[in-house]
């Protein structure tokens, strides 16, 4: 039947006393003589189970029993027990005397019904509320993530969102700073940087995208980049075909390059040079991105590299998106500082 007009209590409920009126009635062949006289008894005695505890459930949803009173459930259950084999034992003699039912020799079993029927209703009542505290206990469980997953896609919106103003006042400054000197490469840099934020502005609900959306748009930055620093930024992008269609966040590569740019070590010519990759390493995607220098402590630290909003912001999501599957390292290697980054599986939040 169609859920929504037979809801799961009823129809599970049924199956419960189906399958206690087959046992009932293999009981009932060793008590009566009459097979008519089973059946009859069967379909009365646990149809009116079945209406009883169909009431009881109606009572029980309008009921608020204190955490950590069992007595109270067990009271309850005991009284809903007593009342429901007194009353199946009336009902049960009204019905062997309609259908003149007779026990066999030596089997009438004085407060059968009400021991059977007693017996099983306070089991139902306690199972009843067993299981409704457990199901209380998963919807606050379910209603609890559901708050945190929203509350972690608020602030993976916020850390996306973070870096825009920073970036349009580089921008915007570096472009001032060129239109005295060379106006034409300020209306590049001026384009090159509406590239940019077209990326950031059209979809800007969007989380993910895949590596080669990404690695378009970080096309279009270092573009920006290699005019405002006149042209005396190198770069290489290398990244095997088969990560290209992995889903990664939006704007995680720029965040890397821009700290690699903010924090390299000029060449004698000024000249500064940034390699970045990405390949598969087994199942995770490895992306390094590497710059002339050495390792800048913080001040204060005992050699912890320099970084800014960018890895504040970077780790943090790398945290939301791949919870204990992410690794992040900046070492030094043979005159370069060496970003590292490698990532298992997908994102948790699309």
């Amino acid at each position: 039947m169609d859920s929504t007009r037979f809801p799961a209590f009823w129809r599970n409920n049924a199956v419960v006393w189906v399958v206690i009126g087959l046992f009932g009635m293999a009981l009932r062949a060793a008590l009566y003589e009459a097979p008519y006289s089973i059946v009859a008894l069967t379909l009365t005695l646990d149809t009116l189970a079945y209406a009883y505890t169909g009431v009881l459930h109606l009572c029980f949803q309008k009921l608020t029993i204190p955490a950590g009173r069992i007595w109270v459930v067990v009271l309850i259950a005991c009284i809903a027990g007593l009342v429901a084999g007194l009353g199946q034992m009336q009902a049960a003699e009204i019905v062997r005397v309609v259908t003149n039912s007779f026990y066999r020799e030596g089997y009438n079993v004085p407060f059968a019904t009400v021991l059977f029927y007693g017996l099983i209703v306070t089991g139902w009542t306690i199972a009843y509320f067993w299981l409704a505290a457990n199901a209380a206990v998963q919807s606050e469980r379910l209603r609890s993530a559901e708050a945190q997953t929203a509350a972690l896609r608020a602030e993976l919106q916020r850390l996306q969102t973070q870096l825009d103003p920073h970036f349009l006042f580089n921008a915007l400054n570096a472009i001032a700073t060129e239109i005295p000197e060379d106006a034409g490469a300020a209306v590049d840099m001026t384009h090159a940087a509406a590239d940019v934020l077209r990326d950031r502005m059209y979809n800007g609900s969007q989380i993910l995208w895949s590596l080669a959306d990404e690695i378009d748009h970080l096309r279009d930055y270092l573009r920006l980049q290699y005019l405002r620093y006149d042209k005396r930024l190198d770069y290489r992008l290398e990244c095997d075909d088969a990560v290209l269609d992995r889903q990664v966040p939006r704007f995680m590569l720029q965040e890397l390059v821009e700290n690699a740019i903010k924090y390299g070590q000029r060449g004698a010519d000024g000249r500064l040079l940034v390699d970045l990759s990405a390949r598969l390493v087994g199942d995770a995607l490895e992306i390094s991105v590497r710059n002339c220098g050495r390792l800048r402590p913080e001040p204060g630290t005992t050699g912890a590299p320099a970084g800014g909003l960018g890895l504040v912001n970077l780790k943090r999501r790398l945290d939301i998106h791949y919870p204990d599957r992410h690794r992040f390292e900046i070492r030094h290697s043979d005159g370069f500082v060496v970003a590292v980054l490698r990532i298992e599986g997908i994102p948790c939040f699309a």
